[in-house]
């Protein structure tokens, strides 16, 4: 069994030193008209910019998250091209760029049409930069294009699961982690063949037999009520829209 454990925990050490586990994520936060909508006086308001009428001007905040264990690179770039972020109307300015935290350097960033290009630049771990653009469409939509080696890219879900739901799932894990430790020590105890000390062993050892089934038997209920908030969370998500 020992030998069992080691070889899981080298093969596991093994994967997470050799794999590189760069992820980025991207989401729009934030798609608000400008001007106010209506049959009312304020509702023929324009907003120009230079010399040009805006017909349906927005704000949009988008977020770039590197949510992976290590840094991404400028030299992971795919022969320098930038991420291209296209929010399917045009762009008319970039009115902010903001980094957290403040002691990374913002990404290089440019705009042509309706593709915001971002880098090359290094964007380090845990790094999120937002970008505040003026846009003029009616209906934002974003989509993202980038070749990066070794990063995973993906849309940013932004559902959180209630405080609710969160609080039904432990109260249910407590439960049964209570059950299975109360299970644990019975077997134990009471000598079952799951965890049944040897024959003439010492009361340490019984006592040691005990521990372990204790332990194990909480071990895995924690990762089946892991499962369970996994699997609930990413059902609410899968409902939800993802920005």
């Amino acid at each position: 069994m020992a030998t069992l454990l080691a070889g899981i925990v080298a093969a596991w050490a093994a994967y997470a030193v050799g794999v590189p586990r760069r992820k980025l994520l991207f989401a729009l936060t934030l798609a608000a008209p400008v001007l106010p909508t209506g049959q009312s006086e304020a509702s023929e308001l324009v907003l120009q910019h230079h010399g040009t009428i805006l017909a349906h001007p927005h704000v949009l905040k988008i977020q770039l998250l590197g949510s992976g264990s290590r840094d991404i690179p400028s030299q992971a770039f795919d022969s320098g091209k930038p991420i291209e972020i296209d929010v399917a109307i045009p762009i008319i300015a970039v009115l902010q760029v903001t980094s957290e935290p403040n002691t990374l350097i913002v990404p290089k960033t440019e705009f042509k049409g309706t593709t915001l290009k971002i880098g090359p630049s290094l964007i380090g771990k845990n790094q999120k930069v937002v970008f505040t653009l003026l846009a003029d469409g009616a209906r934002p939509r974003l989509t993202c294009q980038a070749a990066l080696e070794n990063v995973v890219i993906k849309p940013r879900q932004l559902v959180k699961m209630p405080a609710a739901e969160v609080m039904v799932t432990a109260a249910i894990a407590g439960v049964m982690a209570g059950v299975a430790i109360a299970c644990g020590i019975s077997s134990a105890t009471s000598g079952t063949k799951f965890f049944r000390p040897p024959k003439g062993a010492s009361p340490v050892t019984a006592q040691a037999v005990a521990y372990f089934s204790v332990a194990f038997a909480a071990t895995i209920i924690t990762i089946i009520a892991g499962l369970m908030t996994w699997v609930l969370w990413k059902r609410r998500a899968k409902s939800s829209s993802t920005l």
